[in-house]
């Protein structure tokens, strides 16, 4: 760490004397908030915000069909800047915040919900009271950029969700609001927790149990995750499919006041894993007062119940401002039972029966034919747990979970106009998962059976052991220590923070092979066939496994923005900053899964895995003649021990009328590998099938230390890779925004995501001698062994539209309309495997569509949306494969499109409370999916729970 502070230090430094260097402007001397005189006539409000930038020496950044049509009313007299604001912009609708020392960005005013005021003696109502104090100005996060802007003018498209919509979406969880983003795809801690491994060795082994999505089908290697605006910690158990995942479990929706999806590489701002683009997720931090809210959700079947009790309060503390809040949640366990249509026995889809068939099996004929148990006769049904195992439908469909989280921010002042900030956020979660019970097949027949013979094997499942089960506790903690200070006219904020998240898991079901085997050898023995076995016995053979891991993420960050210079079109503004972190990663598995009796035992991580990273960034927004304003952004990242990485990017925007924007970007990305794929060697996808690796047995595979006639076989191994690069990629998005008049706006944006040398699994198994790095020679020079590695292998192409249309309707005796339209379309998603095939996998196993669009009528104290979120239809096939025939001959070789209804309505009537209510998947839409790899549905689009009825109370004060 000392080493970590020293490079922190120095580039502290580099920066004091950046800034000495620099042509710092001298018209927003002195206080943020101070006293001018000012003379502004009536007029456009675009007019008077000029007016008062030249008065005040204040920068105000607005989109022009905010103001268009508005006008001020006249101004004179001497006040702060706030008050002045406040002054110019009663009425409307507008309201403004602070980004920087004497800098301000205009934005819509959120709707009231308050009531009526009282009547007067005449019957109208009595009139508002002036106001005379100043607008609650607080900061702002722009995602995408370091320099304070409108999101709509950027070069990038932003997608922003405001609480506003967060509310009336209806969503429980982050994960969920974000899953059914069109363009984002979510990764289910089911999914996540499915590893290649489990289905040989468990069934389930849930190594990463946490919540993920990603963006444009990238996976979560490919997005970034912030949280107001910073880094935080992976969650500290990896999933080998989809590598270090941010858990967005940790993150309650109550705590969350927007939400910034910027679609598109930014590694030039935010450095690696920015590939496919940014969500940035921004807590609650400045408000006056509170509010406690009860929630409570239930399905239609009376089952996956929900609970959530929240509060938050801001106040003063003399000169400093905190704000706090607490959450405590409970989501009841959603079994794999509990719904008809979760199994793999397809037969009711005209698809085959999956299901395991259980009894004994000669080794002598193939294929196998099962003899079923005796309790299986009996039953005298085939369908009867004793006679298979229907192994998907014990899966959970949702995990039990409850959480307690705490989120607590203090701005202080530290020195005249320096300020002083401290963000803490501390998470305590529980989550668990069943699935089926251990299952295996082989040499299973213990002497004393009647049907023993050394040729005669078992498929069994272990019912009498349990289902297995995965139990584990995620503890996060983040905390950041800075400061912001003015400059002139230039703004300064530094910090160094801290992140860490720690993960026990303890997984109870999982039979020890080398135990079983010994029960065959010396009684004890373990019976397969209906005969009850001793407690002890089973007890001894299925100990519990944990699995631990941690996860630290410290960092140093300074940055400065402000003008540059002036020009005749406008001010030249920057940002500049340095950064310096260390991430540690400490995972400790059960020593089980090093048994060196399993075919093939997992390497563990190196225990002490740590990286170290140093990174300076520059940033430009240029106005030019001809309503032109160019973006360019630069990036120098040092990562040991990979070197240093340049990303740029160049953005350009131009409008050539008030109520047209065009934008464009191209930049470069790149992805570091993270500690799980450096420190750590890939799961084994034949573990369970312990074949080796077959090449020819002559050059340049030759010679080999173990020939079989003209074949080298060799044993295999999974290890780490200490070769490993990083991933590259260009971004390059193209988009219009259209806003006709102010009740009215489109934005449309064509993006197109390349990417080289993507980390993935070297395999010489299934594909022999194609990968050299995976071969190893001996010190004799002879072929001895295989590896199966993490590799840059991999390269895809990803192209698409994005769409926006946000409309909005007054009446005068109906109230307000707002309506709202978002799509997204993955047009091309080409994909180079391993094996050198490049197929186009656009609407294979997951949708190239998705939208979503939402009306919402206000009137008075009533609210009420209606919404519809949809998934197009997809081949149930890997691109580039033909259709199954099992699939082929039932007519089902793709999935039926996704349509989910939703209705919510508030009413806020009372006094200080508001009541909401809301009913997701209103026609109780059941999973329709055809793949038979899967179970019935998809846990990345569909909906396994059905009709879901939720109902909350808040009470502010």
């Amino acid at each position: 760490m000392s080493g970590f502070l020293a490079r922190a230090t120095l580039a502290g430094s580099m920066l004091g004397a950046l800034l000495a260097s620099l042509p710092l402007s001298s018209a927003v001397a002195g206080p943020d908030d101070r006293e001018a005189d000012y003379d502004i006539p009536a007029e456009s409000l675009d007019g008077a915000l000029t007016r008062f930038a030249e008065q005040s020496g204040a920068q105000i950044f607005y989109s022009p069909s905010l103001v268009g049509g508005k006008t001020a009313a006249p101004l004179k007299g001497r006040m702060s800047r706030s008050q002045a604001l406040a002054r110019l912009l009663r009425g409307t609708g507008l309201t403004a915040v602070s980004v920087n020392a004497g800098t301000y960005l205009l934005q819509a005013a959120p709707r009231s919900r308050k009531r009526a005021p009282p009547a007067t003696a005449s019957g109208r109502p009595a009139p508002a009271p002036a106001r005379e104090t100043p607008i609650d100005l607080h900061g702002v996060q722009v995602t995408g950029t370091r320099i304070p802007r409108v999101s709509l003018e950027t070069a990038t498209p932003v997608t922003l969700i405001t609480r506003e919509q967060i509310e009336a979406s209806g969503f429980t969880t982050l994960f969920e609001l974000l899953r059914h983003q069109p363009g984002m795809t979510g990764h289910h801690a089911v999914q996540a927790s499915s590893e290649p491994l489990s289905e040989a060795l468990t069934s389930l082994l849930s190594i990463a149990v946490a919540h993920s999505a990603s963006l444009h089908g990238l996976g979560p290697r490919g997005t970034l995750y912030l949280v107001d605006g910073r880094r935080t910690a992976n969650y500290a158990l990896v999933s080998s499919d989809l590598g270090g995942l941010t858990d967005l479990g940790g993150i309650p929706l109550s705590m969350v006041e927007r939400v910034e999806i910027l679609r598109g590489g930014a590694s030039a701002i935010y450095g690696a894993d920015a590939v496919a683009g940014v969500v940035n997720i921004i807590l609650k931090q400045h408000y006056r007062g509170g509010e406690v809210s009860v929630q409570a959700g239930i399905s239609g079947r009376g089952d996956a119940g929900f609970r959530r009790l929240s509060a938050s309060a801001g106040f003063a503390v003399g000169r400093s401002d905190l704000s706090v809040s607490v959450d405590a949640f409970s989501q009841t366990h959603l079994a794999g039972t509990s719904r008809d249509w979760h199994t793999q026995d397809r037969r009711a889809d005209g698809l085959p029966d999956r299901t395991i068939p259980l009894g004994y099996f000669s080794y002598l004929s193939v294929p196998f034919d099962i003899t079923p148990y005796p309790p299986c006769v009996a039953a005298g049904d085939e369908t009867d747990p004793a006679c298979r195992l229907d192994r998907e439908s014990y899966r959970s469909l949702a995990p039990g979970a409850d959480g307690r989280t705490l989120h607590a921010h203090w701005r202080f002042p530290v020195s005249g106009e320096t300020e002083g900030y401290l963000d803490i956020r501390s998470a305590d979660a529980r989550m668990r998962l069943n699935t089926a019970p251990m299952t295996l097949a082989g040499p299973l027949v213990p002497p004393d059976d009647p049907n023993y013979d050394p040729f005669i094997g078992a498929s069994h499942a272990f019912y009498d052991i349990g289902s297995i089960s995965s139990r584990s506790r995620t503890t996060l903690f983040d905390g950041t220590l800075g400061f912001t200070t003015p400059l002139g006219g230039w703004s300064l904020d530094a910090y160094a923070s801290h992140h860490s998240s720690r993960v026990t898991n303890t997984i109870h079901g999982v039979v020890n092979q080398s135990i079983l085997a010994e029960t065959f050898q010396h009684p004890p023995h373990y019976h397969v066939n209906g005969r009850p076995n001793d407690p002890a016995l089973l007890h001894a053979l299925s100990p519990s496994l944990r699995i631990a891991g941690k996860s630290t993420v410290n960092s140093v960050s300074i940055h400065v923005d402000g003008p540059v210079a002036s020009r005749s079109s406008g001010d030249v503004r920057a940002a500049f900053g340095i950064e310096a972190q260390r991430d540690r990663l400490d995972y400790t598995p059960d020593p089980y899964f090093s048994d060196p009796s399993l075919p093939f035992p997992i390497a563990p991580i190196d225990p002490d895995g740590s990286s170290r990273r140093m990174a300076a960034y520059a940033e430009f927004a240029v106005p030019l003649p001809g309503r032109l304003t160019a973006e360019a952004a630069w990036r120098l990242d040092r990562a040991s021990p990979y070197g240093s990485s340049t990303s740029p990017r160049l953005g350009l925007t131009w409008k050539p009328h008030d109520r047209l924007l065009i934008r464009g970007s191209i930049g470069n990305a790149f992805r570091a590998p993270s500690l799980y794929e450096t420190e750590g060697a890939p799961a084994n996808p034949h573990l369970g099938h312990p074949d080796p690796a077959r090449v020819p047995n002559e050059p340049p595979f030759a010679p080999c230390r173990n020939p079989t006639g003209p074949i080298c076989t060799l044993p295999v191994v999974s290890e780490r890779n200490p070769d490993l690069k990083p991933e590259r990629a260009l971004a390059r998005n193209l988009g219009l925004v259209w806003e006709p008049n102010d009740d009215f706006n489109i934005a449309v944006d064509y993006f197109n995501v390349v990417r080289r040398d993507e980390i993935a699994i070297a395999d010489p198994v299934a594909h022999p001698g194609r990968f050299p790095e995976t071969y190893v020679r001996d010190e004799d020079g002879l072929l001895s062994r295989a590896r199966i590695v993490f590799s840059n292998l991999g390269r895809s192409d990803v192209r698409g539209l994005h769409f926006d249309a946000n409309w909005r309707r007054h009446t005068r005796g109906y109230g307000t309309f707002d309506f709202r339209l978002s799509g997204h379309r993955v047009r091309q998603a080409l994909v180079t495997s391993p094996d050198g095939e490049t197929v186009d996998r656009a609407g294979h196993l997951s949708p190239a569509s998705s939208a979503f669009a939402s009306l919402e009528w206000s009137k008075g104290d009533w609210s009420t949306t209606a919404s519809v979120r949809h998934f197009s239809g997809y081949r149930v096939h890997a691109a580039g494969r033909p259709c199954p025939d099992a699939n082929a001959d039932a007519g089902k070789c793709r999935n039926p499109s996704i349509n989910v209804l939703a209705l919510g309505t508030t009413y806020s009537g009372f006094d200080r409370w508001t009541v909401s209510g809301h009913v997701n998947n209103l026609a109780d839409r059941q999973p329709a999916n055809y793949e038979l790899e899967r179970a019935g549905y998809n846990a990345s689009f569909d909906d396994p729970v059905g009709r879901y009825y939720l109902l909350k109370f808040a009470y502010r004060f």
